[in-house]
């Protein structure tokens, strides 16, 4: 047996294109997400692709993110989990690097050496965190850890995006929470919690977005 049968409470062992059709069709939160995201760029004049376009690119990346997703969750194997996992992971450093330009104003130079940062530290934590205390889960506390000590600082510096990125933690910790424990509540739910997971993902991109696009429109608006 293919062991990605079993990877999801929702697909329970059985194999099949629609063996789990929650976590299928949730993936279409980040589509709409894409989309949303697409169209309050086009309708925020300051912002152009040729100027921006590290938040445009942010954003095709997103309804990628769905594609690959929905791909890996009607039929896995090896090669859907690298279109799963890859653009996720593009995100968040890319996420980072732009987050360091847009709103902390750093250099390019300065951006890469956080992200550089942001890998060492992530191969650095304890091994148990990708394995059964989170359900598998771990690999995304670097990011969690992120965005908590990220809201803190926006909070003391008195930033005025921050209320936006302590929504996004705030939707992160639950939706991680409930991919941890999507596999241990097979017996009571067996359509499982991970395409929860999808849709509150979905809703905090759609924010770490909106502090971008937010923060890249006051700016230009200022040099005005």
């Amino acid at each position: 047996m293919n062991p990605f049968f079993i990877y999801y409470c929702e697909r329970s062992g059985l194999p099949g294109l629609f063996a789990e059709p929650l976590n299928f069709v949730s993936n279409l939160a980040f589509i709409i997400a894409a989309i949303l995201i697409w169209r309050m760029l086009a309708r925020t004049p300051v912002l152009s692709v040729r100027m921006h376009w590290d938040i445009f690119l942010l954003t095709a990346i997103i309804f990628i993110i769905g594609m690959g997703s929905a791909s890996w969750h009607s039929y896995p194997m090896a090669i859907t989990h690298l279109l799963d996992v890859i653009p996720i992971l593009v995100f968040i450093l890319g996420y980072i690097a732009i987050f360091m330009i847009r709103v902390v104003r750093l250099s390019w130079g300065g951006a890469l050496a956080v992200v550089i940062l942001f890998i060492c530290l992530s191969f650095g934590a304890p091994q148990f965190l990708s394995t059964k205390p989170l359900g598998g889960s771990g690999a995304y506390v670097p990011a969690l850890s992120a965005m908590v000590l990220t809201s803190l600082a926006m909070f003391m510096l008195k930033n005025p995006h921050t209320w936006k990125m302590c929504l996004a933690c705030a939707l992160f910790s639950v939706s991680l929470s409930l991919r941890s424990v999507d596999i241990t509540l097979c017996g009571v739910l067996p359509i499982g919690t991970h395409f929860i997971w999808h849709m509150l993902n979905a809703s905090v991109l759609f924010t770490l977005m909106r502090l971008l696009t937010d923060a890249a429109s006051l700016e230009k608006k200022a040099e005005r």
